[in-house]
C-alpha cells in the first residue's frame, strides 16, 4: 500500500486551533502539526488543507494537489494453461513488458479470443497479440509456473465499457476488489446466459439471477461469458470486503474416491455439465465425477438448487479436454451414506464450451452400469433428424469397434468411431450439417457382429 506525505506552512495567527486534512473533499484528519502521512490505497486522489481557529472558524481551502497512486498487480501462474486478466495499465502494455517477470521458454503460448503470440528464444513474445488489454481475458500456456507482476495505474471500472456480442466473449475483470457475481454483472441485466472461469461456472436464471459454483469474480482472473444479443458490461467499483474471495481450503475427498482429482491447468478446453442422480436418493457429501477412459476429467459435490421445490441435489461439474470435440465422457457417483461408488451408463461427447443441463433440467443419471448381455446397435435419436443425431450401442466385451455412415450408393461418407472400446453402453453423434437431405445408413461392426440401421436426414 502506498503512502502519501503532505507538508504545508505553519500559520502565523495567534488564534490558530488545528488543521483539517481533506481527501477527495472528505475530512480525514484533524491535527496541529504541519505534516501528515496517509495510506489511502490506490487511484487518483485530491488533497487540500484548511486552518481552524479557536472559535471554530474554518479558512478557505489551500491549493489542492492531485496524486495518482500505482498498483502492483500479481497473478500466480502454474505449469500448463492459465486464464488471467490485468486490471492496471501503464504507458507500455506490450506483452513482453507485462509478462517480463515470468521465465518463459520457446514454445510457450498466449492467446486472447482472436489473436495469439508465441515465445521465441532471443526474441521474446511475438505474434498477432502484442498488447495486453485490461478488458480482455487471456489463456497462457507455460512450461514454468511463476508470478505475473506488473505495476500500473488502476483502471477505472465506471469509465471502462466492455462491449459484449452475441455468443461467447473472453473478458477481463476491471475492479481492484472482488465482487459478488450478481452485482458484478448487474449492468447486462437479463442478457447473460452463462459464465465460467477455469474451475467454476454460473448460469443466469430469469427472475432469480446468477447461480452456480462461481459465486464471485476476482482481480487477475479471466472469464468467458455467453450472452444473448449485445450488451455493455460496466463493473461497479467495489470496496474491499474481507468476506469475499477468501482462500478456501481444498476439501479432502473421502478415502474411497481420493484418486478423483483433475488439474484444470493441464487442459486447453473446458465445458460445464449440471447433473442429477435420478434413480436413487442422494445427499450432501455425495460426488459425481466425469471420466475419459480411466482418467478423471472433473468432479462436483452435491449442492441444493434454491429455485425449485424438487427434492434432489444437483452437481455443477467442469470437465476438461485437450481435444475440442470427440472424447466420450462417462460418469461415476459416490454415495457417502452407502460408502459406495456407482458407475453409470449415460455418456456425453465432449465439445468445446459445452453447456449441458441446468438447475431446472439437469442431465440425469439413472442407468447404473450393467455389462450389456449382447452386442447391440440401438435406434438413432432423433430419426428423422436435422442436422445431428445420436447413435447408441452396447458392447458385451471390450472390443475393436467401427461405426460408419454410408450413402445410398454404398460409399462411406463418414467414420464416427474406429477404435478399441471398453464393454458397456456408448454413444456417438453424427453432425450431418455438410450433407444433403436423403437416406443414409449407419453400420456397426465389431468382431463377428454387424448391424445396419437406416437414417433419414431432412433439411
Amino acid at each position: 500500500m502506498a503512502t502519501v506525505y503532505l507538508d504545508w506552512a505553519q500559520p502565523i495567527d495567534t488564534d490558530f486551533g488545528y488543521f483539517s486534512i481533506y481527501r477527495d473533499s472528505v475530512e480525514i484528519a484533524q491535527m496541529t502539526e504541519s505534516h501528515y502521512e496517509d495510506m489511502p490505497g490506490f487511484g487518483e486522489l485530491t488533497y487540500y488543507v484548511t486552518a481552524n481557529d479557536v472559535n471554530g472558524n474554518e479558512s478557505e481551502p489551500s491549493e489542492s494537489i492531485t496524486v495518482q497512486l500505482t498498483v502492483n498487480q500479481t497473478v500466480q501462474t502454474v505449469v500448463g494453461w492459465n486464464w488471467f486478466s490485468i486490471n492496471v495499465e501503464s504507458d507500455d502494455m506490450n506483452v513482453n513488458n507485462v509478462l517480463s517477470n515470468l521465465d518463459p521458454i520457446p514454445g510457450d503460448f498466449i492467446k486472447s479470443q482472436e489473436i495469439s503470440a508465441e515465445y521465441y528464444a532471443d526474441f521474446g513474445w511475438y505474434g498477432s497479440l502484442s498488447i495486453i488489454n485490461p478488458v480482455d481475458m487471456y489463456q497462457l500456456d507455460i512450461a514454468n509456473g511463476g508470478e505475473i507482476a506488473f505495476t500500473g495505474y488502476p483502471v477505472d471500472p465506471s469509465s471502462t465499457i466492455i462491449h459484449l456480442t452475441d455468443g461467447w466473449n473472453w473478458i477481463g475483470y476491471i475492479p481492484q476488489n472482488a465482487g459478488i457475481i450478481n452485482d458484478a454483472l448487474g449492468s447486462i441485466g437479463d442478457g447473460g446466459i452463462f459464465i465460467k472461469n477455469q474451475a467454476a461456472s454460473a448460469e443466469y436464471y430469469d427472475e432469480f439471477g446468477w447461480f452456480g459454483s462461481l459465486d464471485f469474480m476476482s482481480p487477475g482472473a479471466g472469464y468467458q461469458i455467453q450472452v444473448n444479443g449485445e450488451a455493455d458490461l460496466i463493473y461497479p467499483d467495489f470496496e474491499y470486503d474481507g468476506s469475499i474471495g477468501r482462500v478456501i481450503e481444498n476439501r479432502e475427498l473421502p478415502p474411497m474416491i481420493s484418486d478423483w482429482a483433475v488439474n484444470p491447468h493441464a487442459f486447453e478446453f473446458n465445458g460445464a455439465i449440471t447433473l442429477s442422480i435420478d434413480n436413487r436418493g442422494d445427499n450432501a457429501g455425495d460426488y459425481i465425477a466425469a471420466f475419459v477412459g480411466d482418467e478423471c476429467r472433473g468432479i462436483a459435490e452435491h449442492m441444493d438448487f434454491p429455485f425449485d421445490d424438487v427434492d434432489r441435489g444437483i452437481y455443477i461439474l467442469m470437465t476438461y479436454s485437450n481435444i475440442d470435440e470427440g472424447e466420450e465422457i462417462t460418469f461415476k457417483y459416490y454415495s457417502q451414506s452407502e460408502e459406495e461408488v456407482v458407475e453409470y451408463a449415460e455418456s456425453l461427447e465432449f465439445t468445446i464450451n459445452m453447456v449441458v443441463g441446468n438447475g431446472f433440467e439437469p442431465f440425469g443419471l439413472s442407468r447404473e452400469f450393467i455389462s450389456p448381455p449382447e452386442f447391440s446397435l440401438n435406434a438413432a435419436y432423433p430419426n428423422p433428424f436435422n442436422p445431428t443425431t445420436t447413435i447408441s450401442f452396447g458392447l458385451q466385451v471390450d472390443s475393436e469397434v467401427s461405426i460408419q455412415i454410408y450413402n445410398l450408393q454404398g460409399r462411406v461418407v463418414e467414420t464416427l468411431a474406429s477404435q478399441f472400446m471398453q464393454a458397456g453402453y456408448h454413444s456417438v453423434t453424427w453432425n450431418a450439417d455438410s450433407y444433403s437431405s436423403g437416406v443414409y445408413f449407419v453400420k456397426m461392426a465389431t468382431g463377428d457382429y454387424v448391424s445396419t440401421q437406416k437414417l433419414l436426414l431432412v433439411k
